[in-house]
């Protein structure tokens, strides 16, 4: 009888140390996923508005999404966007015409007000192209006049406009202090 009273306390503490240990990394889990929409609502607000990169259809900062990963006891989170030309921007580099002869560099006449393209190269009618100085110009004649819509490049080198790695070193601890709720609720939760 006394071996059986001391198994069910036993069983009694294992279940609890369990529930505690499934309690800590629910709350992990939950603190890593604030931490990470912190980061991404920040990259949105304070970099991607206009102050790093000039905002001109808003897709880049709408893309931002965030995934929250577990394995075992670990958890770990992610913010990024699966936007190709996000890269770029962030590191810089240079883009070179692949599968055509020239990159198409759009000017005014080929942009909205708010800097976005208004249709590809290949969908206007009536262009040429002239050599004016050591620039390539493509030209059209669609509305009836004269436009410079495009110009042609082998190739551009576009500068580094980081957005991301700046925005994690801004919200560093901010982050460290969301994520350490959880050892405060741990500490909570050993004191009951």
């Amino acid at each position: 009888m006394i071996i059986d009273t001391k198994m069910a306390g036993q069983f009694s503490f294992m279940e609890k140390m369990q529930k505690f240990g499934n309690t800590l990394l629910q709350d992990r889990v939950k603190q890593v996923r604030i931490a990470c929409i912190y980061i991404k609502n920040y990259i949105q607000k304070n970099k991607l508005s206009g102050q790093v990169l000039r905002r001109r259809s808003g897709q880049l900062a709408k893309s931002l999404s965030f995934e929250v990963f577990q394995k075992g006891k670990d958890v770990a989170g992610r913010v990024g966007t699966p936007k190709i030309y996000s890269r770029i921007h962030e590191l810089g580099g240079t883009i070179t015409a692949k599968n055509t002869k020239y990159l198409t560099i759009p000017l005014k006449a080929a942009m909205t007000p708010a800097g976005v393209l208004r249709k590809p190269a290949k969908e206007y009618g009536n262009t040429f192209v002239r050599t004016i100085g050591k620039n390539k110009i493509m030209f059209t004649t669609e509305k009836g006049r004269l436009e410079p819509i495009f110009l042609l490049k082998t190739s551009v080198k576009i500068p580094q406009r980081p957005y991301f790695r700046p925005a994690l070193k801004e919200t560093q601890k901010k982050v460290s202090l969301i994520v350490g709720e959880s050892v405060k609720t741990a500490l909570r939760i050993a004191g009951s």
